[in-house]
């Protein structure tokens, strides 16, 4: 089971289900459940199965780390259960602001950068250069 977070992740996921013939779904991240219908933040996934997870970037991991807890809690996926997790981006350690950035060793040990050329950096909204775009 390919399981896309996000819609990044969901489009990712879909290319990569095609792509191996196997079944994929998404999980919408918890900004964006309220534009949702509640139909579409259910995910029904059986026990045991292999999930392999799909996102566009991990930053400081706390979307990735939430999106697994619902895995656990709603499914019964387990880590153990989690073959992979694959990311276009990963800035994997650091400080944001005055949070440490860091992902549980277990997880991090089955993160799969897809582009490890280019850095993800973090600044603030005040300083983003994307901010003069919109």
């Amino acid at each position: 089971m390919t399981l896309g977070i996000g819609f990044k992740g969901l489009l990712m996921a879909a290319n990569i289900a095609l792509r191996t013939q196997s079944a994929f779904t998404y999980m919408i991240i918890d900004n964006d459940e309220k534009d949702h219908d509640i139909h579409e933040n259910i995910i029904e996934i059986e026990e045991n199965t292999e999930v392999v997870i799909v996102t566009d970037v991990i930053v400081s991991g706390e979307t990735l780390t939430e999106s697994i807890g619902k895995l656990e809690v709603g499914n019964n996926i387990r880590s153990g259960d989690i073959k992979f997790i694959l990311a276009l981006f990963y800035r994997p350690s650091g400080k944001m602001g005055d949070v440490e950035i860091a992902l549980d060793e277990e997880i991090a040990n089955k993160v799969h950068v897809l582009n490890k050329d280019f850095v993800v950096e973090i600044c603030s909204k005040s300083e983003c250069l994307f901010n003069e775009c919109s």
